[in-house]
């Protein structure tokens, strides 16, 4: 069984503690326990080739991913096999991203080496939403081979059923993302997921202490991006065996 966690932030993430670097997301996922892993910040890539290197010193996997944000303000958390798909959603978002951060009102926005050394500050307004829609996110998320799950969508902010207040029919999501806040199956009932759908719980971790603090258990041969696909379709005897929630 595999210990995942798909959705932390690192320092790059305006809301993120600026601790949140690669070595110290590696080393606290290991502790946790944790197997795989994806830095997920928010509309943007720019430190998941920092965070790969880091993760492979401590034995981990990480996949790289970006939390974008639609134009109707909902979280979708996009999952890809490589750092260069994942890149390539990047330079699409960017280009739908307008304005300017300002660190005094957002925070900072660090990118950073391998080592935790500070390259620069990204200067795009990523707590913003981009011009995408959901649906036009989706499909480009899966035309560049990467996997769509909805991010805590029990959530009322920035979660798919918070902001439209149903489960839009039409959109492929790969999966769907529970905040931890009640069990998985009693979120599936309440808010009127498909039946059968890939449910999974992550951890949202914005500071180190939150890293690992929930995961999903999966059932799958192999660690990574296949694995990962695999589990969420059920195939060749993979699944998502169990949701694990520590917080306090």
């Amino acid at each position: 069984m595999l210990r995942a966690d798909l959705h932390i932030h690192s320092c790059l993430s305006p809301c993120a503690d600026n601790g949140m670097t690669p070595q110290r997301i590696a080393r606290a996922a290991r502790e946790k326990g944790l197997n795989l892993i994806a830095v997920a910040d928010h509309n943007s890539c720019e430190n998941v080739q920092a965070v790969t290197a880091a993760a492979t010193e401590q034995r981990l996997c990480n996949l790289p991913a970006m939390e974008v944000t639609t134009r109707e303000e909902v979280h979708v958390l996009a999952i890809f096999p490589r750092i260069g798909s994942a890149m390539a959603f990047q330079d699409e978002v960017y280009n739908q991203l307008p304005g300017d951060s300002r660190p005094e009102f957002w925070g900072d926005q660090l990118v950073v080496d391998a080592r935790d050394r500070l390259l620069r500050r990204c200067n795009r307004l990523l707590m913003g939403s981009t011009l995408l829609s959901l649906e036009e996110a989706v499909q480009r998320i899966h035309a560049l081979g990467g996997l769509a799950i909805a991010a805590h969508v029990d959530r009322t902010a920035f979660g798919l059923i918070g902001q439209l207040g149903l489960v839009p029919a039409g959109v492929p999501f790969d999966g769907f993302e529970c905040s931890g806040s009640a069990p998985p199956e009693e979120t599936r009932r309440c808010s009127g997921l498909p039946e059968g759908a890939a449910i999974l719980v992550s951890s949202d971790a914005h500071c180190l202490r939150e890293v690992g603090r929930r995961y999903t258990l999966l059932n799958v041969s192999a660690v990574g991006f296949e694995g990962l696909r695999r589990a969420l379709t059920g195939v060749r005897g993979c699944g998502i065996v169990a949701w694990k929630n520590t917080a306090g």
